[in-house]
């Protein structure tokens, strides 16, 4: 006769099915026309020229907010450094360290190569073309903004990247067999970055104090 305190295998270890969630997918269709897709194609990127940019005939001038033809972009990620701390005979990762990754750029240059010089002439600014000196960060470098937009133009994500500054301009090649155009690409590094969902700008700059003081450093 059955024990009647013990279980069956049945009863101890249920199977994965009783156990899973059934999948809908009238829910699914549901949740996806409701809330949408993000798609990777609908986004906006800005950058700012430097205050202290010279100008170029048709491509800079001190209020030039840059609107290149950007192919790709990436939204910043991270990694959290850790170090291995032996604690109660267990080792465990404590975390010390947050690090941001570089952000990468592809452009489609002009006619007029207005994208190449434009970051020539901030590599000029970064550096003293008498003494080879490389100049006060405060000087060169920009808050860059990245967005992800919806089906409809709308801010769906942004993120500002504090005090940026490009740190790699990628090779043009030539080739005289091709007709195909030119894609610049661009990496820059940067302090840190924040998030924001479709804020006013005014109270996003407000509540961080981000002025031109703050990013002094």
């Amino acid at each position: 006769p059955k024990h009647p305190h013990k279980s069956t295998k049945r009863e101890q270890y249920p199977t994965n099915k009783s156990r899973a969630p059934q999948a809908n997918i009238t829910n699914l269709l549901a949740d996806i026309k409701d809330r949408g897709i993000a798609k990777t194609n609908r986004f906006a990127m800005l950058v700012p020229a430097p205050v202290g940019m010279p100008e170029i005939k048709g491509v800079v001038t001190p209020e030039y907010w840059s609107q290149f033809s950007i192919e790709s972009t990436q939204l910043p990620g991270f990694n959290i450094s850790t170090q291995e701390n032996f604690i109660q005979h267990i080792t465990q990762k404590m975390p010390y360290m947050v690090n941001f990754d570089e952000i990468q750029m592809s452009i489609r240059c002009d006619g007029l190569y207005s994208e190449r010089k434009f970051f020539e002439a901030w590599k000029n600014l970064m550096r003293s073309q008498q003494t080879g000196n490389m100049r006060y960060k405060r000087d060169y470098t920009v808050d860059l903004y990245i967005e992800q937009l919806d089906d409809n133009g709308n801010t769906i994500y942004g993120v500002i990247i504090l005090n940026a500054y490009p740190i790699q301009l990628g090779n043009l090649d030539l080739q005289s067999q091709s007709t195909d155009f030119h894609h610049m690409n661009v990496s820059f590094a940067y302090d840190k970055y924040i998030t924001y969902d479709n804020m006013d700008w005014t109270a996003v700059f407000k509540q961080l104090d981000l002025s031109d003081s703050a990013k002094d450093y």
